[in-house]
């Protein structure tokens, strides 16, 4: 899934959004909610949940999002827009009510 994160940079005194895709948590730091980021630029690198923003492509009608709006990561998980593996590892948007409803997936 596409997400993406406001880059700062400080010695120009600008922000610029930086994007790239991730499904899949950092299992060595996964009490420190990061996930693996895959950037545009080529780059690999973990991420703090919080920083990031993901566009939901197909929210199903329970969802309170609308396709293709850029909402927080954290907000994704808390309203179950995005479910976890069964062995959380990995994670996607949901593609049933019942999906959504349990909060996880089997791999």
């Amino acid at each position: 899934m596409k997400v993406r994160y406001k880059r700062k940079d400080y010695l120009r005194g600008t922000e610029e959004y930086v994007y790239g895709w991730t499904s899949r948590f950092n299992t060595q730091l996964l009490h420190r909610s990061e996930v693996i980021v895959s950037f545009v630029e080529g780059d690999n690198d973990s991420m703090f949940i919080g920083e990031l923003e993901v566009l939901l492509e197909k929210p199903l009608e329970s969802s309170v999002y609308k396709p293709n709006v850029w909402i927080p990561m954290s907000e994704a998980f808390k309203s179950r827009d995005l479910v976890l593996s069964n062995h959380n590892a990995d994670f996607h948007e949901p593609v049933s009510e019942a999906e959504k409803k349990r909060g996880w997936y089997d791999d």
